[in-house]
């Protein structure tokens, strides 16, 4: 068994995320181990990768904000040689890592993410790792993680991912550098014996939840919610407005009626309200109101209760009556069969 653990990262052109995930390796794992971190080797290729470039500016100076050397970095592409002596292959998106498993395919053993790898170490329980030994201890961790991987799944497949800032702002790049800083410090943490755990926001914080379920229970709800939602009447004496705004019912629409005339023929500020019979509020029973009557099921109730005839458009009464002809008719031709 070898004396060493190597670890390939592999990202796309071998200029942004392997290269800065490379010298972050590299520093947070003298800083954790000292003197035993030259046992752990890493190094970097491209699956299309710019041969001969440079580590990108934007990532080089992110790399050394973030206490990084980038100097002296040459591109290169991946071959298949490079991920059959790695001990660990780490990709920037799942993409790389399938790209690495096709090159040599008993590396899906030892393939994960840079993101999905650091999510998965902190679960390794600590006896699966009970070697002082470096080398020892990182070729446990990678066992242990393989398999956790069944196990402790990504709550999106995309989130093992880091993006590519190539061509994209500064803003980008530090972004990405947090990215890759928090999950190589995790995975370094696990394998030095710290006590680490894996603090990705989850996906969606803060983001303001869908309204459509609140449209649909607003649907649901239906005339019956205006009832619910009328306060006092929005008039007040002589019919000026009164402070308070009008009631709202849960679909967020003003349960009033039209403006109503106050004295000398000046419309108030806001109309009585009115209940789902359509009468005025602050109306005696059996009154009618200015307005229109509400619609709906609950609406056509009230009006047969006060007498009235059933609301709804015109459009409607006549698809109810032409719905009713073809009954009426086919009666009377059965009633004429008999008859003869």
């Amino acid at each position: 068994m070898s004396a060493v653990f190597r670890i390939l990262v592999v990202c796309s052109g071998n200029v942004c995320r392997s290269p800065l995930a490379e010298r972050l390796l590299r520093a947070r794992l003298a800083a954790a181990l000292g003197p035993q971190a030259g046992r752990v080797l890493v190094t970097s290729a491209g699956t299309s990768a710019l041969v001969g470039a440079g580590m990108d500016q934007r990532a080089a100076a992110v790399g050394r904000a973030l206490g990084v050397d980038p100097d002296g970095f040459v591109a290169r592409a991946v071959t298949a040689a490079d991920v059959a002596a790695a001990d660990l292959v780490l990709g920037a998106t799942r993409e790389h890592r399938a790209a690495a498993v096709r090159l040599h395919p008993p590396a899906h053993r030892y393939a994960f993410t840079v993101r999905e790898f650091a999510r998965l170490a902190p679960g390794v329980p600590p006896d699966a790792m009970p070697d002082v030994d470096p080398v020892h201890r990182a070729r446990a961790l990678v066992a242990a993680a393989t398999a956790l991987r069944g196990v402790n799944r990504a709550v999106r497949p995309e989130d093992d991912d880091v993006p590519d800032p190539h061509g994209g702002q500064e803003r980008v790049h530090r972004e990405v550098g947090a990215v890759l800083d928090r999950a190589v410090t995790v995975s370094v943490g696990v394998l030095a014996g710290r006590e680490t755990r894996w603090a990705d926001p989850p996906p969606g914080a803060g983001a303001r939840p869908s309204a459509g379920p609140r449209r649909r229970a607003a649907r649901r709800a239906g005339p019956r919610a205006v009832s619910r939602a009328l306060g006092p009447p929005a008039g007040g004496p002589g019919g000026a407005a009164s402070g308070a705004g009008p009631a709202e019912d849960v679909a967020g629409r003003r349960a009033v009626g039209p403006l109503v005339a106050g004295p000398g023929g000046a419309a108030s500020g806001a109309g009585p309200a009115e209940d789902v019979a359509g009468r005025r509020a602050d109306a005696p029973a059996g009154t009618e109101s200015a307005g229109p009557p509400a619609g709906g099921r609950a609406g056509r109730r009230a009006d047969r209760r006060e007498g009235r005839r059933p609301s709804g458009s015109a459009a409607g009464r006549r698809r109810r009556a032409s719905r009713r002809r073809p009954r009426r008719a086919a009666l009377g031709s059965g009633l004429g069969v008999l008859a003869l």
